[in-house]
């Protein structure tokens, strides 16, 4: 159960920190309008600005990506009844005592991982994922970081940690998607627990076939070698992921940052959703 300060540092997050994103080529009008628009009037005093966002969810209403019921104005890009219906794991409170942490065991040296919510197919987290990654919507993959980021502030699983990186993307599907979604969690976490989020740490060399198909030992060779870390990476990190299944794109990226002549101090990895074992 979610407590009221947990619902307050929500709404709060939501309504007083716009984002921008690059501009997406196959972004719905009222998509790229309401960017735009929330991009140029963010800066008016906060009266004004609360009659203009009232006006443009008058003429854009915003929609919960999981149930389609229209938003509301305290409500952030998804609504709090589906929030709610979604099984959080709290591994945050025994980062090396859950089931994510332990797919990883005796591959990479690993400090602690942590998911928001169970991944369950077909299920509303699977719709809210696939609007954030394949519609052009980023602002989610940043709301979803500001509301992890609150439930983590002042625990021990982020108490040493002073770089946030994503997991990165190739520049060729960069540019196609236009944004990174993981990068867009990370931008949430920075801003709740008030740490930088770097994305030059850790780059993507090779552009590698989807995951979505291929089964355990084939997702672990797909990537293997597919990452380099061109910068001291001598930090504490936190690595952010959108969905982890087998682990394998994050085993290889860690592997790529403890090569680096300065390898990071300790890694942790956070993901939204961690995908049950069938």
């Amino acid at each position: 159960m979610r407590t009221q300060k947990s619902l307050r540092t929500l709404r709060y997050h939501t309504s007083h920190h716009p984002i921008s994103h690059p501009k997406q080529k196959n972004a719905a009008p009222g998509f790229r309008i309401r960017g735009i628009l929330a991009k140029l009037t963010s800066q008016l005093p906060y009266p004004i600005l609360s009659y203009f966002q009232d006006l443009l969810r008058l003429i854009f209403p915003r929609e919960c990506p999981a149930c389609k019921r229209e938003l509301t104005r305290q409500e952030g890009e998804v609504c709090l009844t589906c929030l709610t219906d979604i099984q959080e794991s709290e591994f945050h409170l025994c980062p090396t005592e859950n089931e994510l942490y332990l797919r990883f065991a005796g591959r990479i040296p690993l400090e602690g991982a942590a998911a928001l919510f169970f991944f369950d197919k077909k299920g509303k987290f699977q719709a809210i994922m696939q609007e954030m990654k394949y519609h052009n919507q980023p602002r989610i993959g940043s709301f979803l970081g500001d509301y992890y980021g609150a439930k983590l502030q002042g625990t021990d699983f982020v108490s040493e940690v002073e770089r946030i990186i994503p997991v990165p993307l190739h520049p060729s599907k960069m540019q196609k998607r236009g944004y990174n979604q993981s990068m867009a969690i990370c931008e949430g976490l920075s801003r709740a627990l008030n740490l930088p989020a770097d994305d030059t740490l850790l780059l993507r060399t090779r552009r590698t076939d989807t995951q979505t198909r291929k089964d355990k030992d084939d997702r672990w060779a797909n990537v293997e070698g597919g990452f380099e870390s061109p910068r001291p990476a001598n930090y504490h990190l936190l690595m952010v992921d959108d969905i982890i299944t087998t682990g394998a794109t994050l085993a290889a990226g860690i592997q790529a940052l403890y090569a680096n002549p300065q390898p990071p101090k300790s890694v942790r990895i956070l993901c939204l959703g961690m995908a049950r074992k069938e």
